[in-house]
């Protein structure tokens, strides 16, 4: 953008997929065929597996010299045992949101992101229609482009509107504020001893 004084966007990477063998489909808004799913990996244990250990999260923390140690043993729960997001009453019934167009748009690199959750263990499936449960609360995704050619997906816990997980959540229970990109930069300067 001209005039913001930062530097301009850095080039997104070309996708390279790292489940190269699952068939691209020229329509990502319908049902894929059969043979799509033939290489896609499979998990079917439940609960699945978090994306980081709380063990080396406690040991990078204290190494960093935590503040706050007992937010970190909240933390460290909430990963083993999984949180409470404070979703209560109506906003916990069945309800189905549908995707954003950008989730369509880039839907080989949606693909590969859920494949790779699947393969890690982060997520279960794939399973049919039929095997969802009737009481399952199915939020939509968009996604955001990211500078190494894979997407970040993303949840959409805003819709449908008046029974979504976030209509449901007590802000006074559980307060939220965005941060940004420059807060975080600005607490890891002085961690890091540099100047703000």
């Amino acid at each position: 953008m001209l005039g913001s004084g930062g530097p301009p966007p850095a080039a997104t990477k070309t996708f390279n997929p790292k489940f190269p063998l699952i068939p691209r489909l020229e329509d990502y808004s319908v049902p894929a065929p059969k043979e799509f799913w033939d290489e896609f990996p499979v998990n079917l244990v439940c609960p699945g597996r978090p994306s980081m250990k709380a063990r080396e999260l406690a040991m990078l923390a204290r190494s960093l010299g935590v503040s706050d140690e007992a937010r970190l043993q909240r933390v460290l729960e909430y990963i083993r045992s999984g949180a409470d997001i404070g979703c209560e009453g109506e906003a916990r019934l069945p309800s189905r949101s549908t995707n954003a167009p950008s989730a369509y748009e880039y839907g080989p690199h949606v693909t590969d992101a859920v494949a790779e959750w699947i393969h890690k263990g982060y997520a279960f499936g794939p399973v049919t229609a039929q095997q969802v449960p009737a009481h399952a609360k199915i939020s939509g995704i968009m996604v955001k482009l990211k500078p190494n050619g894979s997407v970040r997906v993303i949840l959409n816990l805003s819709a449908p509107k008046g029974r979504s997980v976030n209509d449901g959540i007590n802000k006074d229970r559980f307060p939220a504020k965005m941060s940004s990109t420059a807060a975080w930069l600005r607490v890891w300067t002085r961690r890091a001893g540099g100047v703000s």
